[in-house]
Order: C-alpha cells, then sequence, then structure tokens
C-alpha cells in the first residue's frame, strides 16, 4: 500500500506541474506529453522492483496505471473538467482525445502487468520500447528534418530510426532491471539479439498509419515477435 500511495502521489505531483508548465507556454505541448510519456513509464517500471512476492502482487501493481487510466476516461467523457491536464495530454486540444493516446498508454501498461509481471522478458521488452523508442521517434521526428515515409507522410525516416534504436536500448535497459531483480535468468547479453527482432517489429508497426493508438499497436507488435524469440 506505501508503494502504491507513493507512485500515485509523485504521478499526481509531477502531471500538475507538467499541466502548469504547459499552460503557461514554458515549452510546446508535444514536449510536455513526451515529459508525461517518459515519467509515468520509467516511474512505473522503477516500482516494479519494490514489490515483494505473492501471487496478487501483480494485481496490485496495476493500481497506478488503472488509476491514470479512469482519471483520463473521466476527463475525456466529461465527468470531470481539467483544463489543465487537456491541454498538456490531448492532441487534439479536446477531453475526448484523451480518450486514445493517454488510455491507451496506461491500458497496455495494465496488460501487460497483468500478463507477463516480472516472470517474463516479453512484457518489460515491450514496455522499454514503448516508453523509450515510441517516445524518442516523435522527439526525433519533430527536431530532426529528415525525408517522410513513403506509406506515411506523418512520420519521418528520424523517426523511425530513434524508435529502433531507442526501442531496443530501453528494452534491454527493463531487461536488466528484471535479471538484477532475480525474477529471469541472465546474462544480459543472451537478450541483446532477440531484442533487435522486438525493435524492429516495434518500429514497423509504430511507423504505420494509426495516429494516437500507436501506443497500443506498436507495443502489441513487440509482445507478438517477443513471444517468438525470447520462448
Amino acid at each position: 500500500m506505501v508503494i502504491i500511495t507513493a507512485v500515485l502521489a509523485v504521478l499526481a505531483v509531477g502531471s500538475r506541474v507538467q499541466a502548469f508548465g504547459v499552460q503557461r507556454d514554458w515549452y510546446p505541448e508535444w514536449v510536455g506529453r513526451k515529459v508525461a510519456h517518459f515519467g509515468f513509464g520509467v516511474l512505473v517500471l522503477l516500482s516494479w522492483t519494490l514489490y515483494p512476492e505473492g501471487p496478487a502482487v501483480r494485481w496490485i501493481a496495476t493500481v497506478p496505471p488503472t488509476a491514470v487510466a479512469l482519471y483520463f476516461t473521466a476527463i475525456g467523457v466529461g465527468w470531470v473538467s481539467d483544463p489543465g491536464t487537456v491541454r498538456a495530454g490531448s492532441r487534439a486540444g479536446s477531453p475526448a482525445g484523451l480518450l486514445r493516446g493517454p488510455v491507451f498508454y496506461s491500458g497496455v501498461f495494465v496488460l501487460l502487468t497483468i500478463t507477463f509481471w516480472r516472470t517474463s522478458p516479453v512484457g518489460m521488452a515491450a514496455l522499454g520500447f514503448m516508453i523509450l523508442g515510441d517516445g524518442m521517434a516523435e522527439v526525433f521526428g519533430k527536431t530532426i528534418r529528415s525525408p517522410s515515409l513513403p506509406w506515411n507522410a506523418e512520420k519521418s525516416v528520424a523517426g523511425s530510426v530513434a524508435a529502433f534504436v531507442f526501442g531496443w536500448i530501453g528494452g534491454v535497459a527493463g531487461l536488466s532491471l528484471l535479471i538484477s531483480g532475480g525474477w529471469i535468468a541472465g546474462p544480459l547479453s543472451a537478450y541483446a539479439f532477440p531484442m533487435v527482432w522486438v525493435a524492429v517489429a516495434g518500429t514497423a508497426v509504430e511507423s504505420l498509419p494509426f495516429q494516437e493508438i500507436d501506443n497500443a499497436t506498436a507495443t502489441l507488435g513487440c509482445v507478438a515477435v517477443g513471444m517468438l524469440v525470447f520462448a
């Protein structure tokens, strides 16, 4: 209970600071979204290492991302008014925009926590890609000029390269947490090459024109390949 309270408190404070900065134009809205993307993901995955063992622990660990998903849903359907969160988290600039990217992002954490938890490399590899690879794809795509992809003019070569490179790094970093905690067997080098294929799959799906739901589609692509290469 202490872990959950601490994680929720950090998420709450972080979201308020992010919304405050966006509303005062300290940085562009897309930067605020990426800060939330990285901060939420890293915090939740690091918190995995703090939970004790037990059959119900994976369900308990879903409380923070579930709470976030429910809060975004409440804003999106109009039950709660939070203009700061809407501006900071919705690409469309409307409350309904939170029902896509942000809710899918949180929902993927819930699904993979329940399904794979700490005992399988598949979930961690996919989440590592989603946090760092999918996140950095937009950062590099917006800041580095490069040709658009032939099949999706809204995505660029620089973004896809960043998705692959940082997705691989994110997956390997996450797997190192599981190895260090003794939840999966080492060495880390045994996962490095299989993670390449996971990153390839995630990058390929991320490049497709699934605007605002690529958090889910790219990550599930990683899961599908991860179940093959980590078998």
